[in-house]
């Protein structure tokens, strides 16, 4: 991985993070450097350098970029930022209070209840882990 990409690694084997991660990667920009990896394709010893875990990996969306990792609403927002027109503002806004107050709070309910939302299956009723990555 160069410096200028950045990862999103999202839990593929749920129906409804996968169908987000199509969703957002019809929506990127040509130039983006944001590569979208399920977590599957990553070791522990992996995930540990990018400063993630699995369970961390299995219920929620990662971000890392450089030496840095982002959970969450933090990692969709900067996901966003990776997108094509009026997506990059909704990103921007998501990382400003009081918006990102309730993009957290909006993002922890969905990802508490993806199992119950299109496209998801059993594997997506794994809890959601709120510990920060570690840096």
């Amino acid at each position: 991985m160069s410096e200028t990409t950045s990862l999103l690694v999202y839990d593929g084997s749920c129906g409804f993070c996968t169908r987000c991660k199509e969703w957002l990667e019809t929506r990127l920009r040509p130039d983006s450097s944001l590569a979208i990896v399920d977590s599957r394709a990553f070791s522990d010893v992996e995930l540990r350098a990018m400063h993630l875990n699995r369970s961390l990996v299995n219920s929620a969306l990662c971000w890392y970029g450089g030496d840095r990792a982002e959970v969450g609403a933090k990692a969709v927002a900067l996901a966003l930022m990776n997108a094509r027109g009026g997506w990059v503002l909704v990103g921007r806004l998501l990382r400003i209070a009081p918006i990102a107050w309730f993009a957290t709070i909006a993002y922890r309910t969905v990802a508490k209840n993806r199992y119950r939302l299109p496209g998801a299956s059993a594997s997506c009723a794994s809890p959601v882990v709120t510990e920060k990555p570690a840096l």
